[in-house]
């Protein structure tokens, strides 16, 4: 089993044409350390193609996690593996916490985010907006996941301008009324410097870090899951959270004060 221990990064927009170029010169560079030292695997901007290629270029099979069927690999984005295990967490969280809200909001609509939609849309949940990197669209009464799902194969991220329902900018989605929140694309989506309401009920994570320092305004009454990450008071004081649901009280308990509290990732 190959496996890697560091973690790297291009620079490089994924959509150029001279994509490949920059992968294979990439892979160059790393010649000495890969794969002995170091294996290469897939995050944004990376598909399955992209994997194939910097085997390739090094000629062995085990350079890179994520590689097409062909080359003895498993295609976890094409399956939705982490995506769907998204969307399992969820369902998990409403069950313990109680969450009575069938409303989700996805924040990103890639390997990750459109896996998660289509698991929880079959679980029985009610997508009320998606984002890609050129914007989202959202529909109150749900949207028609069907229709997105064969527009990302159609337009990628494009696809927010073809879908049906109301068209938003990036990070509206964000603060949107709904019952469950997954951040499911970049890092820190949550901001200190953006200070506002975030009205979901359970948020999970789906991107590594999706919540960065942040003030967050917890809708009255509501329980509140953070999968993993850690709950400050604004008196310093420190909840310790793996799987949590607390009511307003209960916080205010462990020195939440006026429901506002700052998550950690």
């Amino acid at each position: 089993l190959y496996q890697g221990g560091a973690k790297a990064g291009i620079r490089f927009d994924p959509a150029s044409p001279h994509k490949e170029e920059a992968l294979r010169a990439f892979a160059r560079m790393l010649t000495n350390e890969v794969p002995s030292e170091y294996v290469f695997g897939l995050d944004m901007g990376l598909n399955e193609a992209d994997a194939a290629i910097l085997c390739d270029e090094l000629g062995d099979r085990g350079a890179a996690t994520g590689t097409p069927a062909a080359l003895g690999g498993v295609a976890y984005d094409a399956l939705g593996i982490t995506g769907h295990g998204v969307a399992e967490a969820v369902d998990a969280a409403v069950a313990h916490c109680g969450i009575e809200d069938d409303r989700v909001v996805v924040q990103g609509f890639g390997a990750v985010g459109h896996a998660t939609v289509r698991r929880l849309s079959e679980l029985g949940y009610r997508i009320v907006a998606v984002s890609t990197a050129a914007g989202a669209v959202h529909d109150p009464d749900g949207l028609d996941v069907t229709e997105l799902l064969l527009l990302r194969e159609a337009h990628g991220d494009a696809l927010v301008d073809h879908a049906s329902g109301q068209r938003l900018t990036a990070g509206q989605e964000l603060t949107l009324d709904a019952g469950i929140l997954v951040p499911a694309a970049q890092q820190g989506v949550l901001k200190v410097d953006e200070e506002g309401t975030v009205a979901a009920v359970v948020t999970e994570m789906g991107a590594e870090a999706g919540a960065a320092e942040a003030r967050c305004v917890v809708r009255p009454g509501a329980r509140r899951y953070e999968g993993g990450h850690r709950l400050r008071g604004r008196g310093g004081q420190e909840v310790a959270v793996a799987v949590v649901a607390r009511r307003r009280d209960e916080a205010r308990r462990q020195g939440v004060e006026d429901r506002r509290v700052v998550v950690r990732g």
